[in-house]
Formats: C-alpha cells, sequence, structure tokens
C-alpha cells in the first residue's frame, strides 16, 4: 500500500541520515587523528629554527607520522651534538 511504501522510504531515509552522520563524525576523528601530530611537528620545527634545541615531538601514532615526529627528534638531537663540538 502507499502507507507502506511511505514508512519504508522514512526507514531508508532515516538510516541514511544516521549512516551520513556517523560517517561523518569518523571522518572529523580520523582527519584529526592524522593533522593533531604533524601541527605538533610543525610547531617543533618553527621553535627549533627560532634556535630551541630543547624540543622534543612526541612519537605516537604509527606509519608515515611516527617516523616524522622520529625524524624530527634526531634532527634536534643532531643539531645539539653539532653544537656541543662547536663549543
Amino acid at each position: 500500500t502507499s502507507a507502506d511504501i511511505t514508512w519504508v522510504g522514512n526507514v531508508v531515509i532515516a538510516f541514511t541520515a544516521a549512516a551520513l552522520f556517523v560517517h561523518f563524525w569518523f571522518a572529523m576523528f580520523v582527519g584529526r587523528s592524522v593533522t593533531r601530530p604533524i601541527e605538533e611537528a610543525e610547531a617543533a620545527l618553527r621553535r627549533i629554527a627560532a634556535g630551541n634545541l630543547d624540543v622534543r615531538v612526541p612519537e605516537s601514532g604509527s606509519g608515515e607520522v611516527r617516523q616524522l615526529a622520529e625524524s624530527v627528534n634526531r634532527l634536534v638531537q643532531a643539531l645539539r651534538d653539532s653544537e656541543e663540538q662547536r663549543s
């Protein structure tokens, strides 16, 4: 009947809206978990460029983001070692 078709249509719309809502929040969470460590690394590099060699980037996460943090920390250590050799 027409009422059944309308009910099914409303259910489909409700489930679609709920799925889109969940997908949006999941994408925001995943995106933020990637961008936050990159922003921290960028801030650390700015402090290093200003001469602050007491910087350390948290090595959290996995994959390329973690490798970026490890590389920044190795860079800082190499700069410290170079400064000590000059002194």
